[in-house]
């Protein structure tokens, strides 16, 4: 399905950052107080759980994570990351019955009164029933959860520039060239869920459309019945909406 498309997506991004944190962890330990790359203090800093740390040596580092590094450079992120929750809506069908046919609110709750609970206008209804502002709510979530990643990526972009200059030599090429190809996935995300929740909002505008339509030929029925009823006593309850139609 396209959520599991997008959290696939979203799960490999988050996977690769990962990745690049604590490869990037494990340089500043390699390049500790030395301008030549020295697994010693690496090696010092790292869980070796089952591996045997004998066999690791200033040529040789440690494969697996290591300690957090002390004096980190300081680092403020380009972009704020927001992860609000979108709000719910109702879907206020009665504010579209009441632009679709004013009258036929009242009308419906009266036939319903002397038939038993029978509703033209829920039969009209049933077959598009739901709530169309959750499509408006899951486009806005896509749209949030899409900026957050690209703003992550330009994060960073920042961070690698921030870096490159001091660093040199065919693993810093390596890292700038990874992380570029990073950022870019990451950015692309925005705008594809924009596109969705356009997308979105374009479909969940369509219901309502439709259901106007539906609420607007109930509301032709409904006259039909009301006007019939002209030739039999009408009950209190019709009557008094009868006067709106």
């Amino acid at each position: 399905s396209f959520k599991t498309m997008t959290q696939s997506r979203f799960d490999d991004l988050s996977a690769r950052n990962n990745y690049i944190g604590i490869e990037l962890n494990r340089a500043a330990w390699m390049y500790h107080d030395t301008d030549k790359k020295n697994y010693d203090a690496l090696n010092e800093n790292v869980a070796f759980c089952y591996l045997d740390p004998s066999v690791f040596d200033s040529e040789h580092g440690a494969p697996a994570a290591a300690d957090d590094y002390p004096s980190p450079a300081p680092y403020k992120a380009a972009e704020d990351i927001k992860l609000d929750p979108p709000a719910t809506a109702s879907e206020d069908i009665r504010k579209v019955i009441a632009d679709s046919a004013g009258w036929l609110g009242d009308v419906d709750d009266a036939i319903a009164a002397v038939s038993g609970g029978w509703s033209p206008l829920d039969e009209a209804i049933k077959p598009i029933a739901g709530n169309w502002n959750e499509l408006k709510r899951l486009g806005e979530a896509y749209k949030t959860a899409g900026e957050a990643v690209e703003n992550s990526g330009k994060n960073l972009q920042a961070g690698t520039k921030q870096l490159d200059p001091h660093w040199n030599g065919k693993a810093a090429n390596a890292f700038v060239e990874y992380s570029a190809r990073e950022v870019d996935a990451m950015v692309w995300e925005g705008p594809v869920c924009r596109v969705i929740k356009a997308g979105l909002e374009a479909v969940a505008e369509e219901i309502k459309k439709v259901l106007a339509r539906s609420i607007e030929s109930g509301g032709t029925t409904l006259r039909d019945f009301v006007r019939a009823s002209d030739l039999a006593p009408m009950p209190e309850e019709l009557a008094a909406a009868y006067d709106g139609v």
